[in-house]
């Protein structure tokens, strides 16, 4: 079986800046929610229609729709014969177990083609599904009478090369001037076998159209990975977490928190009110208001206002308010004060800084990269550091202020 997403649509009421494909639910595009679920399904040959400004990365094939003219128009472009499992970039909330049932029902019932349908309390806007002879009609050409019907077509289909040699039969749409693929069914003849699979779950074919379909969806996911996380006796109740965040029992996450990506977090970690994207935290106080991003945490404190990108923090580290850290690794009982900043562009390149273990940095110091600190070095407050420090270093510059102490001074603040 191979499978076949339909991208191409531009879905300017979602978002005219952006096409429809790369729009993010908690931080993931909606292409993305399409091509892992076929691959969870272990269909391995993907195909992608697109529109020709789309730039993916994804490895799989990918095919041009020139124009924006309709699925049935899309779905010409496979030529070859198989069975194909359509789906459409904007439903993420169709779930594994669904898909894998209909593939199910479509083989055991040796169908030509399979709808995936669901009754839906309020069905405004779906292509309504009649039998006898089995049919879709979109919303506009409904008659009031048919309004009334809440079977609706999911936009989800199994259908092999038989289906896809009718595509030629379906007539441009007078109004829109696109080729709808659901006019196909006018023009199967009774040799074509069509099933429907019927699920009870609304909430798993809602399409995304407008913004507010965004935010519904969006909610619903996010209640929905929440609940799961409870469930494995994770701390959290309001927090959006990405689909692909993984989080260990024990974890407390606050309502205010934003994690996505890959994101990793375990142990006895606490996140207040901050933003973490495809981090690892083990074992850490985070937040209020902490930005991590591309990082990695070991029981440590990165506390109010502090961002952390790219950067990896040993165990025993403080670094509480207000600070930048940049390229950096950070070793084992550093202290990090206030208004600190890791300087690591210079306006083309980005430089890595490293700070030995147990060195204390004072607050509203600059740390200007590519450096090396080393270890149980001692940096005074509001100082530049432009260069290399050895071990056991006392460092002090403010202005034309400049002063390097030796390790006795050390031995005596000790």
């Amino acid at each position: 079986m191979q499978g076949i997403i339909l991208s191409a649509g531009y879905g300017v009421r979602l978002d005219k800046y952006k096409p429809k494909p790369l729009v993010e639910i908690l931080g993931k595009p909606l292409i993305d929610y399409a091509y892992d679920k076929l691959k969870a399904l272990k269909i391995n040959e993907i195909t992608i229609i697109k529109s020709p400004a789309l730039k993916l990365e994804h490895n799989c094939r990918q095919l041009i729709q020139a124009l924006p003219l309709g699925t049935g128009d899309a779905l010409k472009l496979i030529k070859e014969k198989g069975t194909f499992l359509v789906l459409p970039v904007d439903t993420p909330l169709v779930s594994k177990e669904t898909l894998s049932n209909l593939i199910k029902y479509h083989f055991k019932h040796k169908n030509d083609i399979t709808i995936l349908a669901s009754k839906v309390e309020n069905p405004y806007g779906y292509g309504r599904i009649f039998n006898y002879p089995l049919r879709i009609k979109e919303e506009k050409d409904l008659t009031n009478f048919q309004r009334k019907k809440k079977l609706v077509n999911a936009g989800i289909y199994i259908l092999n090369d038989r289906v896809l040699k009718y595509l030629d039969k379906i007539e441009k749409n007078k109004i829109t001037l696109e080729y709808y693929f659901t006019d196909i069914f006018k023009y199967l003849p009774s040799k074509i076998k069509k099933g429907i699979y019927q699920i009870n779950k609304e909430e798993e074919i809602l399409g995304i159209n407008t913004p507010l379909d965004l935010i519904k969806v969006t909610n619903l996911l996010s209640s929905k990975i929440n609940q799961n996380l409870r469930k494995n006796n994770v701390f959290v109740n309001k927090a959006q977490i990405g689909p692909d965040v993984k989080i260990t029992p024990g974890v407390k996450i606050s309502d205010n928190s934003i994690i996505l990506g890959n994101t990793i977090i375990e142990g006895n970690t606490y996140i207040i009110d901050s933003l973490i994207e495809d981090s690892k935290i083990i074992s850490s106080i985070i937040g209020p208001y902490a930005h991590l991003k591309h990082s990695i945490i070991e029981e440590s404190t990165i506390g109010n206002f502090v961002e952390v990108k790219n950067s990896e923090i040993k165990r025993q580290v403080k670094a509480k308010h207000l600070s930048y850290i940049g390229n950096a690794l950070i070793e084992d009982g550093v202290n990090i004060g206030a208004g600190v900043i890791f300087s690591n562009f210079d306006g083309k390149i980005k430089s890595r800084s490293k700070v030995g273990s147990y060195s204390f940095i004072g607050s509203n110091s600059t740390i200007i990269a590519p450096i090396t600190i080393g270890s149980n070095c001692y940096i005074g407050a509001g100082s530049e550091v432009t260069s290399s420090l050895n071990d056991n270093t006392f460092y002090l510059r403010r202005g034309n202020e400049k002063r390097a102490l030796n390790k006795k001074l050390i031995e005596k603040k000790e």
